[in-house]
């Protein structure tokens, strides 16, 4: 009897091992580990929007969680900003979130505890915005006039003006007599009286003019001017093409996904069940951006058709279909520094031993999420030279790294990874 006990025993752990796909390790019936995950959302994005919305009606992250060993519960807070969103990263009252280059270039040089684990969206569309009735029809109007702007101060809203103008007149806006005022995205919105112009990122150009009509484009990141510039609209701005990241636009635009420290060395298979239920996400929305725009019209409130605008124009919906930070996209953290350096909001420039610090200890858990996800996409799809976007060598290849190439970040300098 004992002995037939045995062989069943047997048969039924050989039998589980095989139903779990042949692992050569020992099975434990272990209790799953429970824990809170706080996770920071700002519903007034492309991708992100999208992403997040699908994660949470499919409890994407949850599932992925459990296979690794977890139980997770995850609050969703909503912020306005990526500025703010780093003000509850830093104390650690949320675990991970999404910003963008500039606020986390300004998380760098404060040594605030988070790691950067992976790409959330890039590319969007950025607004120079006015009142239907404005007079304004140029840049030298708003100098002229020594006009008020209001945008989310410190946001990559706030660098991509301040890029404009470097590369326009030589100088930041408030040399030149502008006045910026903080406002969050959703004020801006609402286009209100008492300012002159506005700076937003998508939805917010595509909601304000095109959804709402409540007023229009001047200019964009892309360098091509609105339906209030005296030229018409779709004319390329001639000074976008001094811009390195040329023909991005104005800037390298990319918003950046964060784990904080704390959270991410004590559980860093969280970080990597994040990052497999992310990439599912981005996958399952760039075949189908249909259900892209289905999930997250909670938030946007427009047609397909402008949101379909809005998702072929995103880094990774758009163009890649994947999540994976590259050595190009990091660049974006690196140099979009530089204005805030020069703007004194930050007390010096991101280097890229900056990069390596705030990557280097959570890239085991990253490359696992990335062979989780099958090893897609392959290896030569991150440098393909014929791509839309700038982007490099996947962060957990730092040793193949040249920061050489960006150096030259000059007036006139060709994109780097096009020479």
């Amino acid at each position: 009897m004992d002995r037939r006990r045995g062989l069943l025993r047997g048969v039924l752990l050989v039998a589980l091992v095989v139903g779990l796909g042949g692992a050569a390790h020992p099975v434990f019936a272990q209790a799953p580990k429970r824990e809170k995950v706080v996770v920071a959302y700002l519903p007034l994005t492309v991708a992100m929007s999208a992403t997040n919305e699908y994660l949470r009606k499919h409890k994407s992250f949850e599932k992925v969680a459990r296979q690794l060993g977890y139980e997770v519960e995850v609050e969703w807070k909503q912020f306005p900003s990526g500025p703010a969103t780093y003000e509850a990263l830093g104390p650690g009252h949320v675990h991970i979130g999404a910003v963008g280059a500039a606020p986390t270039a300004v998380a760098i040089t404060r040594n605030s505890p988070v790691y950067v684990i992976s790409m959330s969206e890039g590319h969007l569309e950025f607004a120079l915005l006015v009142h239907n009735d404005s007079p304004i029809r140029s840049l030298d109007d708003l100098v002229k006039k020594r006009a008020a702007i209001g945008l989310p101060v410190g946001s990559d809203a706030h660098r991509f003006l301040a890029n404009m103008w470097q590369h326009t007149y030589g100088k930041s806006p408030q040399e030149t007599g502008l006045t910026l005022t903080n406002m969050t995205p959703a004020d801006i919105y609402l286009v209100p009286r008492g300012m002159d112009a506005f700076v937003v990122w998508n939805p917010g150009p595509v909601l304000v003019e095109d959804v709402r009509k409540r007023g229009k484009r001047l200019i964009n990141s892309y360098g091509l001017t609105g339906s209030a510039h005296e030229e018409g609209a779709g004319k390329l701005f001639p000074s976008v093409k001094k811009h390195w990241a040329f023909p991005e636009g104005y800037m390298l635009h990319r918003t950046i996904q964060v784990a904080h420290r704390a959270f991410a060395d004590k559980h860093p298979d969280l970080v990597t069940a994040w990052l497999v239920a992310q990439q599912e996400a981005v996958r399952a929305l760039a075949k189908d951006t249909r259900m892209a725009h289905e999930v997250a019209n909670v938030n946007w409130k427009m047609d397909y058709e402008h949101a379909k605008k809005m998702l072929d124009e995103d880094t990774i919906i758009g163009y890649r279909d994947w999540i994976w930070e590259t050595e190009g996209d990091l660049a974006a953290i690196v140099y979009g520094s530089e204005f805030l350096h020069s703007q004194k909001v930050i007390p010096r420039v991101v280097t890229w031993e900056d990069i390596t610090k705030y990557t280097a200890p959570i890239l085991p858990a990253v490359k696992k999420a990335y062979e989780m996800s099958g090893g897609y996409p392959s290896l030569e799809a991150f440098t393909d030279k014929s791509a839309k976007d700038i982007r490099g060598v996947p962060m957990w290849m730092p040793e193949r790294f040249d920061p050489q190439r960006w150096k030259a970040m000059g007036l006139g300098h060709p994109n780097p990874l096009q020479k």
